[in-house]
């Protein structure tokens, strides 16, 4: 599978076009609700703005976007920003764009091209890791194997969600989907066959 990546933060970027204000804002975010309410959350910081204009992708396949114009002439705003978008390998990505209208038409050409910058001005702020998914298991294991099998899946890279100490040790971890074979194996080598890793569903 092609690896994609996600922002680790947020970034924000500014220039001036023929005294049109165009602010980019780049955020990770991987719910379409929380981008319908980032969205209106913006328009009301920045009332007095003319546009805020966004696009979006999301998924590991990188196949689920959006994108809006928001009042400005069609094909010019949203889709170059979502074009930028496509040509790097990130997702669960929205980046809005609000423009405050400096009373100086662009034209089209102008737009497309101002849109474009302010996608690709925020994004060379982003610092991009890759997405790595994700799976919960449970690990039920002695005391007497707990410290080797602890020891085995922080080596698989997986994380340590929860450990329950009774009559057993029981573990949540975290399992990166492309380590579960191998994590498995492990533990049931360390435990001579007496303890595995079940998917917590």
């Amino acid at each position: 599978m092609e690896r994609v990546y996600i922002p680790s933060h947020s970034a924000e970027s500014e220039f001036v076009e023929k005294k049109s204000r165009f602010i980019s804002v780049a955020l990770a975010v991987n719910d379409p609700d929380r981008i319908r309410s980032i969205i209106k959350e913006t328009r009301m910081a920045h009332p007095q703005s003319r546009h805020v204009v966004w696009a979006y992708i999301l998924g590991n396949s990188r196949s689920v976007f959006g994108f809006s114009d928001d009042g400005e002439p069609h094909g010019t705003a949203g889709r170059p920003v979502l074009e930028v978008l496509k040509g790097s390998a990130m997702t669960d990505i929205l980046i809005l764009v609000i423009r405050y209208f400096g009373g100086i038409k662009l034209g089209t050409g102008g737009l497309v091209q101002a849109y474009t910058k302010s996608a690709q001005t925020v994004l060379e702020k982003v610092e991009a890791i890759e997405k790595i998914e994700r799976t919960r298991f449970r690990i039920v294991c002695s005391y007497h194997n707990y410290d080797s099998v602890k020891k085995a899946v922080l080596q698989e890279k997986a994380e340590i969600s929860n450990e329950e100490f009774g009559s057993d040790v029981s573990l949540e971890i975290d399992l990166p989907d492309d380590k579960i074979v191998s994590c498995s194996d492990l533990i049931r080598v360390i435990s001579s066959g007496s303890s595995n890793i079940k998917k917590i569903e």
